[in-house]
C-alpha cells in the first residue's frame, strides 16, 4: 500500500467532505452532533469517527495500549470489542476494560486472510452479538479493534453493519466514515487475492441472512 499517491487522499477526502483539521464531514456534523471524531490524527485517512449503528455508535481503532485506553476513557467508550488473538493482545486488556468500567467482549480472529476455521465461528458469534447489541437502549459506543485496526477491524465492522441490514454498499461507506484508511484495505485490489471484501461477502455472507437483526 502506497499512501504517498496523492489520488487515494483525494478521492476519500472528496468522498468524505474531510475538513483539514479533524477529517470530520462537516455534512455530517450538522445531521448528528454526536458523529463526532473518536482518534483524531493529522492524516485524515487515520482519523476515526463515531459512526451510528441503530441507538448507539461504534468505531475503528488499532490494539490499546496504556496511553490510548485512557484517551477511549475521555472520548466515553462503554464497549471493546477485542478482535485480535488471545496471545498477541495485551495480557492486561480484560482487567483494564473492568477497571475503566467498559464491558469487553473477544472475538478472536487470525489475521487478514481469516484463513482458519475459527474465523467463521467468531464472526458468527460477533454477529449474534451485534443482533443483541441493537436491541439495547442506547447510546453505547462501541470501539472495534485488532493490532493495527484496518483488516480485522473492518471485518468486524462490516459484519456489524450488515447484520443490522445494511446493503453492502451502506456498509462500506460507514467504514469509510469510521477510519478511511480500514475502508481502503478492504476494498483495495492486490494481484495475488483480489479485494478482502469480495472475499469477505463469497464466503461470510450467509451470515447477514441468519443473525440480521429485525
Amino acid at each position: 500500500m502506497d499512501l504517498s499517491q496523492g489520488r487515494l487522499k483525494n478521492d476519500l477526502s472528496r468522498l468524505l467532505g474531510f475538513t483539514k483539521n479533524d477529517g470530520t464531514s462537516p455534512a455530517r456534523r450538522k445531521e448528528d452532533p454526536a458523529l463526532n471524531v473518536f482518534e483524531p490524527h493529522h492524516n485524515p485517512l487515520n482519523v476515526s469517527t463515531w459512526v451510528p449503528f441503530g441507538p448507539h455508535f461504534v468505531s475503528a481503532s488499532g490494539a490499546p495500549g496504556h496511553n490510548r485506553r485512557e484517551r477511549w476513557a475521555l472520548a466515553g467508550v462503554t464497549d471493546v470489542v477485542t478482535l485480535q488473538r488471545g496471545n498477541e493482545m495485551s495480557s492486561g486488556l480484560e482487567a483494564a476494560c473492568l477497571e475503566h468500567g467498559w464491558r469487553w467482549h473477544h472475538f478472536p480472529l487470525s489475521g487478514k486472510r481469516l484463513a482458519v476455521s475459527t474465523d467463521a465461528e467468531s464472526l458468527r458469534a460477533l454477529a449474534h452479538w451485534s443482533r443483541a447489541l441493537a436491541q439495547e437502549p442506547g447510546p453505547k459506543r462501541v470501539v472495534l479493534h485488532c493490532s493495527a485496526g484496518l483488516h480485522r477491524t473492518g471485518a468486524g465492522l462490516y459484519t456489524l453493519f450488515r447484520t443490522y441490514g445494511m446493503t453492502r454498499a451502506e456498509a462500506l461507506q460507514h467504514i469509510a466514515y469510521a477510519r478511511p484508511l480500514t475502508h481502503h484495505e478492504l476494498t483495495r485490489h492486490t494481484r495475488r487475492n483480489g479485494r478482502m471484501i469480495d472475499d469477505i461477502e463469497t464466503r461470510f455472507g450467509d451470515l447477514w441472512a441468519t443473525e440480521q437483526a429485525p
